[in-house]
């Protein structure tokens, strides 16, 4: 009877399994869908505005874009500068 059991538990965990397996893919799908459909929604949106309020978001993605290329060279910065400091602990180890 538990060997019955163990059976149905497992046959039920592999039909869960799947089922939460599809609902991951659907989920993805419709949220796929959805930012398309809002960028979409916003392309409209941002050509009914007002040239001025045009001029301002163009702006503002500018600054986004100029902020985040700033930031990456600073990471890449960083990057060269942690590579070479541990490059250095590392001569410095193999001295003692």
């Amino acid at each position: 009877m538990s060997s019955w059991f163990r059976g149905l538990g497992s046959s039920l965990g592999h039909s869960l399994g799947q089922v939460g397996d599809s609902l991951d893919s659907l989920t993805g799908h419709k949220s796929n869908v959805t930012k398309d459909e809002v960028l979409d929604d916003f392309e409209d949106v941002e050509a009914g505005l007002p040239s001025y309020w045009r001029k301002n978001i163009e702006d503002t993605k500018w600054m986004i874009r100029y902020d985040n290329e700033r930031l990456k060279n600073y990471c890449t910065d960083l990057e060269e500068r942690y590579a070479a400091s541990e490059l250095r602990i590392q001569h410095q180890s193999a001295n003692y």
